[in-house]
């Protein structure tokens, strides 16, 4: 019993980190392919966070439908277990000079504009010990960042 009661909260740690590194990792390729084609931005930020052959990670973990596509829907706020269940929620902002503390711009912004873009998940826990402590899921969230590579 003493090993189980280890064995729990480790697997749970290790399926967190898992999930960190998968939304990381398409977190950042959004960014990237946004960068690289903004005149499309909102199809390549979604585009980011789809499975493709190979990178089982992305689509294993943030598919929850198991239906071979991420949900993926614009917002600001934080999801929770009900209404945003299985989707990834994405923020894009774009400043030309982020250093002059001006607001951020909806979307990616002119050429050589900073995009950010922010997403945002809630992961439910996998054991019934864990989903009894935190019923509410554990809220992850990932920014990455990139230069509008639009030169017009």
């Amino acid at each position: 019993m003493g090993s189980l009661s280890l064995f729990v909260p480790v697997a749970e740690f290790l399926r967190l980190s898992l999930f960190d590194q998968a939304l990381a990792r398409a977190t950042h390729q959004a960014a990237r392919a946004a960068a690289a084609d903004p005149g499309l931005c909102e199809a390549r930020i979604r585009g980011a966070f789809q499975p493709r052959p190979g990178e089982t990670l992305i689509g294993w973990l943030l598919d929850t439908q198991d239906d071979g596509a991420v949900g993926v829907r614009r917002d600001d706020g934080w999801p929770t277990p009900g209404d945003a269940a299985g989707e990834v929620l994405v923020t894009v902002a774009a400043d030309d000079d982020i250093s002059d503390a001006v607001a951020w711009n909806d979307g990616c912004g002119g050429p050589g504009a900073w995009i950010r873009v922010r997403s945002r998940i809630v992961v439910q826990p996998w054991s019934g010990f864990a989903r009894a402590l935190f019923p509410d899921g554990f809220a992850r969230e990932r920014v990455s960042w990139a230069r509008n590579q639009r030169t017009v």
